[in-house]
């Protein structure tokens, strides 16, 4: 099962959405835990596909959950969704770390904007490449006319 578990652990995903009003913080802490196999959760507007939210091991920027995200398959859509914010998406930023039992060295995570959360535009992509050292990553939008994020996982 570690070989399936080619996930990240994205740790926090402190996702800061900055724009002119709107701040969004998720850190998992008010999330119920859950069983070690890929879940669909929501959670005030926020939605994580094919995770698992748990208290995760080493996790300086996220105390005590984490969100891990499974997904190495093609049949996994592996992503973090914001709620819907008022005055569009600044910056989105996130820690990750690659999950120690996983036989990736590193893993790519595509950071998406949306005006009505079904029709997605792709921003960036960005690597994750640490089992080790939590890895900052901070991609810049500036859109008052996106009103959600999403960072899918892609590898």
């Amino acid at each position: 099962m570690k070989n399936r578990l080619t996930s990240i652990m994205l740790g926090l995903i402190l996702l800061t959405i900055t724009a002119s009003a709107d701040v969004l913080t998720q850190n998992f802490d008010s999330w119920a835990e859950t069983s070690y196999a890929p879940h669909t959760i929501t959670n005030n507007g926020w939605i994580v596909t094919d995770t698992t939210i748990f208290a995760g091991p080493d996790t300086p920027y996220s105390s005590p959950n984490i969100a891990w995200l499974w997904g190495n398959k093609a049949e996994h859509d592996t992503y973090l969704r914001t709620p819907y914010t008022s005055y569009g998406i600044g910056t989105v930023s996130f820690y990750c770390k690659i999950f120690t039992g996983s036989n990736n060295s590193t893993n790519e995570f595509e950071v998406y904007s949306s005006a009505d959360g079904t029709n997605w535009t792709l921003k960036t992509t960005v690597t994750c490449d640490s089992k080790t050292v939590w890895q900052y990553k901070s991609v810049t939008i500036n859109s008052y006319t996106a009103r959600y994020a999403k960072i899918k996982k892609v590898n």
